[in-house]
This record gives structure tokens, C-alpha cells and sequence, in this order.
């Protein structure tokens, strides 16, 4: 027989992966410690998972002879200039179409959330004013 197999397991008990359930902690621990650093609510849980995965992902390990996971998928050292800190403050430049005056603003207040995985150059941010993510 070969291929995928129903393997049932009992109620109640705990995943039979070790490696995948030990990964999924780390997840979830990294994401608590960036919430509660950050006093931020639980509806951005999964910002912070993101941000996590992200970190690990970029990560030395020791089982791939410290490489990190991102080099063996890309085989290239992950981009590091691009980091920062789960939750700091942040400015989102408002396009020149969108301001109604000469003088208005041309900035918004914002907080970082989430790395966008498959650039540099593009974050994900909450607009403190307008309760949104930007």
C-alpha cells in the first residue's frame, strides 16, 4: 500500500507529530510574548503568529546544519534590513491623489504589524485613526 493512510488516534490525546506540534508552539509562544509586549488585543493573533512564522523561517536551525529555512527553499540568505520590532510605531505616506489640501497631512500614525513575506519593501500596518489595516 502506498500513498496517504487513515491513521485514527484516541479522544482526547495529545497530536502524535512531536516535531510539527513542537513548531506550532514555538509559534504560539513568540506570538504571545509579541502581544503582550506590544499591550495589543486578541484580535491581532494572527499578525502576530505571521510575524512569528516569519522570524523563525528566517532563523538559524540547528538540524539544517544552521541554515535557515528560507535559504534551503531559496538558496539565498534572508534579506535582515527589512526587520522591525512587532508593534512599533510607523508613518504610512498618504499619496498625493488622496489628500484633500495642499496643506493637509501627509502622513498617518500607524502601528507595525506583519512582515510581508514575499517582498522587502511592503509591511503590513494598523491605521491608529481609521481602525484599519493599511
Amino acid at each position: 500500500m502506498s500513498g496517504i493512510y487513515f491513521e485514527p488516534s484516541p479522544l482526547y490525546t495529545q497530536y502524535k507529530n512531536g516535531v510539527s506540534k513542537r513548531m506550532i508552539r514555538t509559534w504560539v509562544t513568540k506570538a504571545l510574548a509579541m502581544l503582550y509586549d506590544t499591550e495589543f488585543e486578541d484580535p491581532f493573533w494572527a499578525e502576530a503568529i505571521n510575524t512569528s512564522t516569519y522570524l523563525q523561517n528566517g532563523s538559524p536551525s540547528h538540524p539544517i546544519k544552521n541554515l535557515t529555512p528560507y535559504q534551503l527553499l531559496h538558496s539565498r540568505k534572508p534579506e535582515v534590513r527589512n526587520l522591525r520590532r512587532f508593534g512599533c510605531d510607523a508613518s504610512k505616506l498618504i499619496p498625493l491623489e488622496q489628500r484633500h489640501a495642499k496643506f493637509s497631512e501627509r502622513a498617518c500614525d500607524c502601528t507595525f504589524l506583519d512582515h510581508i513575506h514575499v517582498t522587502v519593501k511592503i509591511w503590513r500596518l494598523w491605521d491608529l485613526v481609521g481602525k484599519r489595516v493599511v
